[in-house]
């Protein structure tokens, strides 16, 4: 009885494992298949936008730099001095 019992569990056991592999599998190939999917509209957009715009984005990208930059030096500045006035 405990034999069969055991037998039954292990059989359970392995298609539980199975499935798991299985479902462990199907995920990952989905998720592959949705970044390639977007790699490739974003591509396939970059190559459809002419030249010209494509480098006026790439220009702008020089301003939200140096605005970056000055956000950041306004925040370590406040915490400079928010840390000098606790002291």
């Amino acid at each position: 009885m405990d034999r069969e019992l055991e037998e039954k569990f292990n059989e359970i056991s392995q298609k539980i494992e199975d499935q798991f592999r299985f479902t462990r599998n199907v995920i990952v190939l989905c998720t592959l298949t949705i970044i390639g999917v977007l790699i490739f509209a974003f591509t396939t957009t970059m190559d459809s936008l002419p030249d010209r715009m494509v480098l006026h984005y790439m220009s702008n990208l020089d301003k939200i730099v140096a605005e970056w930059k000055a956000c950041e030096n306004v925040q370590q500045n406040r915490r400079e001095s928010v840390s000098g006035v606790s002291e």
